[in-house]
């Protein structure tokens, strides 16, 4: 009769870093891409909206519609629809958000990053509670989680580090540490619930 070998239990304690980004980006892995974003000049459409494609172009429509006279002192003279959507969008790239982009009219997430701000309310949006609950929760994560290094030692190890000498790196390493002691407890409980399954 063959025994049964039990595996001992993990140390939650010794998880790594790189083993938090890791299952982050595994969770995140499920979630959509994201459209590019776009927005428009200030003389055209407020300036402070983000836009998928496709609605933006629906808007170019509607303003060329409504009045084409405005459209063509604004950008001139435009051949067809595709050069009208080219002269009135902007964007297309990846910027800085102080949250994660959404178009305005149909709510479809965009890419970006996010600023100093952005990553501060976004960690605090996901770690409250329950925590992240879609992959598209884990997607923010990740990217709020984008200049953290994943390095191969505990959060005890890390955080017991020296701070550097010099103000930006000292800067870096105080946000980094502050980071990871807001989000290991959520990625941890996240990792528990896995090997539970």
């Amino acid at each position: 009769m063959g025994s049964l070998i039990l595996s001992p239990p993990r140390d939650w304690s010794a998880v790594t870093l790189r083993e938090m980004r890791r299952h982050v980006g595994r969770r995140s892995a499920e979630a959509p891409d994201s459209s590019a974003c776009h927005w428009f000049g200030a003389d055209f459409h407020d300036a402070g909206e983000n836009f998928c494609r496709t609605c933006a172009e629906k808007l170019v429509d509607q303003k060329f519609a409504a009045d084409p006279a405005r459209f063509v002192y604004l950008y001139g003279d435009c051949d067809t629809d595709e050069e009208r959507y080219d002269a009135a969008i902007d964007g297309g790239w990846s910027t800085e958000h102080d949250s994660p982009p959404y178009c305005v009219t149909c709510s479809e997430p965009l890419d970006g990053t996010l600023t100093d701000t952005g990553v501060d309310d976004e960690i605090d949006a996901l770690t409250d509670g329950a925590g992240p609950q879609t992959p598209h929760d884990w997607a923010m994560l990740d990217v709020a989680m984008i200049n953290t290094r994943g390095e191969d030692m505990t959060l005890a190890e890390y955080v017991a580090q020296p701070a550097p000498k010099d103000p930006l790196s000292a800067k870096i390493h105080a946000t980094t540490v502050d980071i990871w002691q807001r989000v290991a407890p959520v990625v941890i409980a996240d990792m528990r619930k896995g090997d539970a399954r």
